[in-house]
């Protein structure tokens, strides 16, 4: 992708957010609060309320993914075209 629209100097499209989602510190911060997730939900919420607490995880991960990927990309998108 970077070749075509953009000049070889572009970073590749999904290089810069693949990179730092695979890093073992990251990997480690995700996991621990998905624990941390888990534990709260099932030690205290209630019944009644676990839809509406997994529906705002969702929410909460969504959004720092289109987060992560609006950061990494931006320079892609901001490249000038060839």
């Amino acid at each position: 992708m970077s070749d075509g629209i953009y000049g070889s100097e572009a970073p590749l499209m999904g290089s810069n957010l693949l990179d730092f989602l695979v890093q073992p510190w990251i990997s480690v911060l995700f996991a621990f609060f998905m624990l941390a997730y888990v534990y709260i939900r099932f030690r205290y919420m209630p019944i009644a309320r676990r839809r509406l607490g997994d529906l705002s995880y969702l929410a909460v991960v969504s959004a720092l993914m289109m987060g992560f990927q609006l950061a990494f990309y931006l320079p892609v998108v901001k490249a000038p075209a060839v």
